[in-house]
């Protein structure tokens, strides 16, 4: 193999080099994070390649536009042969190959085996997609790592696993746009004249950030109120459930005299009260009080039952409770929160 000498920043070196089975990237713009994930990608080829490896975006324009482009530049650069089947996603180094996938249809991954997985913009994914293709690794003629690069977007499941969760097997590297000596020097003053504060920190620095302004709960305060377990002793768990169709939802809490945790959530896009109830039944077996939105006591002119007889008709004991005045429900949220 041809050795190659490539300049690269701090964060792009212990990237490249991490040894932990999971490492994430999250940079600002800018960063390099894109370019260091496809010479990672790049050294896997060379150094499995009886290993089928796995190069992935959130679309298929991302992954040709961005991933690819970036991969392919690389390539011309240092004088490597390759060949690329658009048709089909195969990308061949020397004698490596690469399927190179969009994450939309996640699904076409099933029944493929990879040895490593390099993906790009990885916070885009769906929590799912990004679950069917993890558990595609596991063909024992590469090292099975897989590392991701991306901006981050808001505390989705990759903030849950590389911050929240984080084990020994997770690795997580940030990057800010100002750490790139080879951008033009007006490059962050430009985004800097764009974005509010909350965006520069995501797209700037690179930090997970929860970016929904206006926020009616502003007492929360992620550090402070997310643990790692409960800290108290259940004395019951209680459902909470609301029938928006749009998405459905519904929360286990661990409650304790005036204390209550968050231990588990529904979340289903464009479905109803009897999905919902199915659901809670399978995945909370042992929860039977629940405390649903009062507006579900009423019935519609659509359908024949009530979502609070639905409810019960499930198995569920349903306990009334009418939604308390906006401003109470705030201030009384918050006011928990802050003590």
């Amino acid at each position: 193999m041809t050795e190659h000498n490539i300049e690269l920043m701090k964060t792009q070196y212990q990237f490249m080099t991490a040894e932990e089975k999971y490492c994430l990237f999250s940079g600002g713009l800018g960063s390099g994070k894109s370019y260091a994930l496809c010479l990672w990608a790049l050294t896997q080829a060379e150094n499995f390649p009886k290993a089928i490896g796995l190069i992935t975006n959130n679309t298929y324009k991302q992954l040709h536009d961005s991933t690819l482009t970036t991969l392919f530049n690389i390539l011309d650069q240092l004088n490597i042969t390759f060949s690329y089947l658009q048709g089909k996603g195969e990308l061949t180094i020397r004698n490596s190959l690469i399927h190179c996938r969009s994450l939309e249809n996640y699904n076409t991954l099933r029944g493929a085996e990879y040895g490593w997985w390099a993906g790009d913009e990885a916070a885009f994914y769906k929590r799912e997609a990004y679950e069917v293709a993890l558990g595609r690794i596991r063909d024992g003629r590469g090292n099975l790592q897989c590392k991701f690069a991306t901006t981050p977007n808001g505390f989705n499941f990759l903030y849950d696993n590389f911050v929240l969760n984080q084990t020994d097997q997770h690795r997580l590297i940030t990057s800010s746009t100002r750490q790139n000596p080879f951008l033009p020097e007006e490059y962050v003053r430009s985004l800097e004249e764009q974005y509010d504060d909350k965006l520069v920190q995501q797209e700037v620095e690179g930090k997970f950030i929860n970016l929904t302004s206006g926020t009616v709960y502003y007492m929360f305060n992620r550090d402070r109120h997310v643990v790692s377990k409960i800290p108290f002793t259940p004395t019951a768990v209680i459902i909470g459930a609301d029938f928006n169709v749009n998405p459905i939802t519904g929360v286990l809490l661990a409650v304790n005299h005036d204390s209550a945790c968050v231990i588990d959530e529904i979340y289903i896009s464009d479905s109803n009260t009897y999905e919902l109830s199915d659901t809670m039944r399978q995945q909370w077996k042992n929860a039977r009080n629940i405390v649903p939105d009062a507006t579900g006591k009423g019935r519609k002119t659509s359908a024949v039952k009530t979502d609070h007889q639905i409810l019960r008709d499930a198995g569920l004991n349903v306990i009334y409770n009418p939604n308390p005045p906006v401003k109470d429900r705030y201030n009384c949220v918050n006011g928990l929160l802050k003590n």
